[in-house]
């Protein structure tokens, strides 16, 4: 992972490549190598953080737990409100919920603006 500071702003639009793939179709590799260039960040299977990496204390690319990995604390500081959000366990299921195969076309088709 490379160091990057999600913290940092500047003037530009954060740009997101979501990647969407089956098991074993390149996509780990394709994420893994567009997170070695400069200014771009590949989180892994980022529905994996709310199933697996939290709860489990799961290792970070960089080594430590996903709790005391700064760039992740930095990211879930600036993203959640612990006096407002909900816990990790609900995060986890919308995710499973929403995120499911079959749930990601309407996905895209309602963000196009389509029904």
């Amino acid at each position: 992972m490379n160091d990057v500071d999600p913290s940092e702003t500047n003037d530009e639009k954060l740009k997101v490549l979501y990647l969407i793939g089956k098991g074993r179709s390149g996509g780990t590799l394709l994420s893994n190598l567009l997170g070695q260039i400069d200014g771009f960040v590949s989180t892994g299977e980022l529905r994996d953080l709310w199933i697996w990496a939290i709860p489990e204390s799961r290792l970070c690319g960089c080594g430590r737990p996903v709790q005391e990995c700064p760039f992740w604390q930095e990211v879930l500081r600036t993203t959640l409100d612990p006096q407002r959000d909900p816990d990790v366990a609900t995060i986890a299921s919308w995710e499973r919920r929403i995120m499911s195969w079959p749930a990601i076309p309407r996905m895209f088709a309602q963000a196009a603006g389509r029904p």
